[in-house]
């Protein structure tokens, strides 16, 4: 398949159902790793098999030492293919990012409107693998980055499901001050419990408030937290601030869509969660690469003892149990049902530049040129 430029990027593969892609692991061509040692980085090696050799006293596995990242690269309409902005996450490791992308583009999804096709999903990943039983950095570092295509995390299409959520409001993701605005593995385990307990209730999403005073919008286990309000024929994109927040760059383009693009005005401020229960809001929404623009049609709390009660300690470890329907408050967002306009708007701007449906203004897509297979091709030493 050719793209604008004569360059010929491989094909999605045969061996895929497309159709039914979910959001979930495959195996792929391989992965790219990189090995921090004797002060420092190696050569980009490319390694066919999944999985790698850490040894036993390593960091990463005793300690948590490890940072990741989450990236996407799209299929254009001509079939170019281009990764989405990874130039805000990690400059020095383009390249990587660029073989572990070409090596695999058989498996970047078949174009379709509004990315509803899917995406090549791309997981750069920082692990202190040098062995070191004290409580500090050891000597040697693995960067790897391995990829699988996926489909939406929460539905699939370009209807762009609406989830309802859950206000984890007794439930701390991360310290006040602490690691909240990174993308480190120990912020991200300690949820799996009481989201997992929140999906058995149907809510597809959960919401953490700030861990200091439990009063402030934080941001979803997933993704950030956007709102909007509108008065009159004025439109506000409402973007929580706080020192727990990840720094999106879904959020990023988001802002400046709704800013250059829309001619909305953009507040990054402090929100309340009582202005939610105020219904001061017309949307709420999610933005992250996982979860791409995800419109909340509703978010439920504890409207009791505003707590997710954690049962006593036993063999199995602690169990997190859900309050009672009746002590169950709903905010709904919109009609409670489907997509505000406003979320739509997002959704179809930002998709368009992903998959390069119209001019790339702000220069989000890498390479312009689009990648090939030959990327993949590593110089000799």
């Amino acid at each position: 398949m050719s793209s604008s430029n004569g360059r010929i990027a491989t094909a999605p593969s045969q061996s895929v159902d497309w159709a039914r892609l979910g959001f979930k692991e495959r195996d792929v061509n391989g992965l790219v790793r990189v090995t921090w040692k004797d002060g420092q980085w190696g050569s980009i090696e490319i390694q066919k098999e999944s999985h790698i050799n850490v040894h036993a006293a390593a960091p990463c596995l005793n300690y948590g030492q490890q940072a990741f990242e989450g990236i996407k690269a799209f299929r254009s309409a001509t079939g170019s293919v281009r990764v989405f902005r990874p130039q805000e996450n990690w400059e020095l490791f383009l390249e990587a990012i660029k073989v572990a992308v070409a090596m695999n583009l058989e498996y970047v999804p078949p174009y379709q409107k509004n990315a509803s096709g899917g995406a090549l999903y791309i997981r750069p990943l920082l692990l202190a693998t040098g062995p070191n039983l004290l409580l500090g950095s050891p000597d040697e570092f693995t960067f790897l980055v391995w990829v699988t295509p996926v489909g939406s995390l929460y539905g699939s299409g370009a209807e762009i499901p609406a989830v309802d959520g859950f206000v984890l409001d007794t439930f701390d993701r991360t310290a006040p001050m602490g690691t909240g605005h990174t993308k480190l593995g120990g912020n991200y385990a300690p949820v799996f419990a009481p989201t997992a307990a929140a999906k058995k209730q149907g809510y597809a999403i959960t919401l953490h408030l700030d861990s200091a005073t439990h009063t402030y919008v934080d941001e979803f286990s997933t993704s950030n937290a956007l709102a909007v309000q509108k008065q009159g024929t004025e439109t506000t994109l409402v973007v929580p601030e706080s020192t727990s927040i990840l720094r999106s760059v879904t959020k990023l383009s988001v802002v400046e869509i709704a800013e250059k693009l829309c001619g909305w005005k953009v507040e990054l401020r402090q929100v309340a969660f009582d202005e939610l229960k105020q219904n001061r809001f017309g949307e709420l929404m999610a933005a992250g690469t996982a979860a791409g623009i995800t419109p909340v049609r509703s978010l439920s709390y504890n409207s009791h003892k505003p707590q997710l009660q954690h049962e006593k300690l036993s063999p199995e470890g602690p169990k997190y149990t859900l309050p009672a329907e009746n002590e169950v408050e709903r905010i709904e967002f919109g009609d409670g049902k489907t997509a505000g306009e406003c979320a739509r708007r997002l959704f179809d701007e930002l998709t368009s530049y992903q998959c390069g449906d119209q001019e790339d203004k702000f220069g989000w897509l890498w390479p312009a040129e689009g990648l090939v297979a030959e990327d993949a091709n590593l110089p000799s030493n």
